[in-house]
């Protein structure tokens, strides 16, 4: 069995992650945090297979994520909160059981697909969101409201 934990802290100038990492076998939960000038994740990070929870706390110059974690179905908690570019979630986000995106003020979703986050909690300003709710922000992109069925 390969290392299961791995948790990269605090390399506040690193651009973009270490090329060994996608090497790294049997790898259950990642925690990539305060790598305050990360813009964006490799595609290669798709291919982490076994990968259940992602931490990207605290990575606040990520604009995007790959389309490529698309493919990731094993993958349960994805922590994006302090990711304060953040702009877009894409469509697959709702395959998530937990999704934190507390303090992430410009988070707006891309095109999920109706009914595929009936079983995703989310964190957002520290307030927990079942699933069920849908979300949705006014004109400017400010106010979320929430209603539960």
């Amino acid at each position: 069995m390969g290392l299961q934990l791995l948790k990269l802290v605090s390399h506040g100038h690193l651009q973009e992650l270490p090329e060994w990492l996608q090497k790294v076998t049997g790898l259950q939960q990642l925690e990539l945090g305060q790598y305050d000038s990360l813009k964006k994740l490799p595609l290669w990070i798709g291919e982490m297979r076994g990968l259940l929870q992602l931490s990207l706390s605290g990575c606040s110059s990520l604009r995007e994520l790959p389309s490529g974690m698309g493919g990731m179905t094993w993958l349960q908690h994805l922590d994006l909160s302090d990711c304060e570019s953040l702009k877009e979630l894409p469509a697959w986000i709702g395959g998530l059981q937990h999704l934190n995106l507390s303090r992430c003020y410009r988070v707006r979703n891309k095109g999920r697909k109706r009914g595929s986050a009936q079983n995703l909690g989310v964190t957002w300003q520290g307030m927990e969101i079942p699933g069920s709710c849908i979300s949705s922000t006014n004109g400017a992109g400010n106010t979320r409201k929430c209603s539960c069925r």
